[in-house]
């Protein structure tokens, strides 16, 4: 029986998972304290002292031996932010503590707190907001103990990250071409992107659990439609479009050259994919780290030509 499935319905729950009789009216006691405090207010717990006694790799969970109880402090899904001051923690955190009761005989006479909860002891969880007290919602609840988690899945580094950079509005390729228009079989095009490239870093939290991105553009990919693809960075001149009013010689080190018109009469194809590189900063790794690559694509229908000549 998991956590899970005893959130659903702890008061009957298969009394068979556990063995003998006791340790189901233990189960059914914890339910009924459960169904007791469900809507009070969180436990009045001591002061926090000391720093997080570990940090889960992967999340930036922090736990805590607090007042004779295990706290776990993690971000709530539903408060991620943007911020302009990341560790802050202005997020909402959720802590949760665990709790046991003593048995004289078939009577509950006291509920204690866990300090060391043992994998696989059934146990009563409770979870609260830290700001305000308030109670999360399906707490308390019996949980079969496996580990310091929360109800539901805390909101991980790598979410938080994923947030920050769906909240960059990146702009989609703008394709130039030159010669502007029909592109001409044996004249190289010069090719470029005019669209925005650059963009500031940006900050997301929850809780103890932030992130800082900022998109580095590294090349654009050109697909001349008859299989040709040509890459340009800025030093390749990605974004060097064809001044008519500047010197004659000017150059482009991001050209393609037609030798043949491949469609005929009909148009081709062309597409232009931007990536950037995402750098990040964590509440997991303080320092500069690669944190994946992000592309678009816009596509675009040209006319290639063959000069012809007529001879008299």
């Amino acid at each position: 029986m998991t956590p899970e499935n005893l959130n659903k319905a702890p008061w009957v729950a298969n009394v068979t998972t556990f063995s003998g009789i006791r340790d189901a009216y233990r189960i059914a006691m914890f339910a009924l304290i459960a169904l007791l405090f469900s809507g009070l207010a969180a436990p009045t717990l001591g002061a926090q002292e000391g720093p997080a006694d570990t940090v889960t790799p992967t999340t930036g969970v922090e736990t805590r031996i607090d007042d004779h109880t295990l706290i776990v402090t993690a971000g709530a899904a539903e408060s991620l932010e943007i911020t302009g001051n990341p560790g802050s923690g202005s997020g909402r955190t959720i802590r949760c503590g665990w709790f046991d009761f003593i048995i004289d005989g078939w009577l509950v006479i006291d509920v204690v707190q866990i300090a060391n909860p043992e994998i696989g002891q059934s146990m009563l969880s409770w979870c609260w907001y830290a700001d305000d007290g308030t109670t999360l919602a399906g707490s308390p609840r019996v949980v079969i103990y496996t580990g310091p988690t929360v109800p539901g899945r805390p909101t991980t580094t790598e979410e938080t990250s994923q947030f920050a950079i769906a909240n960059i509005t990146f702009a989609d390729p703008v394709i130039a071409l030159n010669p502007v228009g029909d592109q001409v079989v044996g004249i190289a095009s010069w090719l470029a992107v005019t669209s925005r490239l650059e963009y500031p870093e940006i900050s997301a939290q929850t809780g103890p659990v932030w992130a800082t991105v900022r998109p580095v553009f590294h090349h654009v990919a050109f697909d001349m439609g008859n299989g040709d693809i040509v890459e340009c960075t800025l030093d390749g001149d990605a974004t060097t479009v064809w001044d008519p009013d500047g010197a004659h010689n000017q150059t482009s080190g991001c050209t393609h050259l037609y030798e043949s018109n491949g469609a005929g009469d009909g148009a081709t194809t062309i597409s232009a994919t931007v990536t950037w590189t995402i750098e990040q900063q964590t509440n997991l790794n303080h320092a500069w780290h690669h944190w994946g690559s992000f592309s678009l694509t816009t596509t675009d229908e040209i006319i290639v030509r063959e000069l012809q000549a007529v001879i008299d």
